[in-house]
């Protein structure tokens, strides 16, 4: 059962995660949709703008962490995102961009640059929910660790 404190971390944790999503989203669909960048690139750069963002909040404001220093906990976030967006968002963007996404809205009567918006969007969206998790456990645990009765 979580803690209390594991509650309300995680609800800080959603709402910065919302609002980085939004700035994710934003600058995909910009590189996507506006300037033709292919769908990873778009998503490598877009994911990590946001997750500087979202290291800043979930540091100072989440997990109000002090257990690591400044270098030390960019450090561990930068190895944890590594592996969040090159491995986990874009195998899934991978394996659902374009491709399969494409198929469901083509079924359901989407085409052109709508299909591809909402192919696109889609496959960020079950990258991000199967990413969220990763995050919360990775940054609690271990970027943000804390040897104080708050965080454990």
């Amino acid at each position: 059962m979580p803690t209390k404190t594991e509650k309300r971390e995680f609800k800080r944790f959603t709402l910065v995660g919302f609002t980085a999503t939004i700035i994710d989203y934003g600058i995909l669909n910009a590189f996507t949709q506006l300037f033709g960048f292919p769908i990873v690139l778009s998503n490598i750069v877009s994911a990590s703008v946001s997750s500087l963002y979202s290291y800043t909040l979930n540091r100072k404001v989440v997990f109000n962490s002090i257990a690591h220093g400044e270098k030390r906990s960019l450090l561990l976030y930068a190895v944890s995102l590594l592996i969040s967006i090159l491995v986990i968002q874009n195998a899934i963007i991978f394996i659902f961009g374009r491709g399969v996404t494409e198929g469901w809205f083509e079924a359901l009567g989407a085409t052109g640059a709508l299909k591809d918006l909402l192919a696109v969007n889609s496959a960020k969206l079950l990258a991000g929910l199967a990413t969220m998790l990763w995050n919360f456990f990775v940054q609690r645990k271990f970027v943000f660790e804390s040897n104080s009765a708050k965080h454990n």
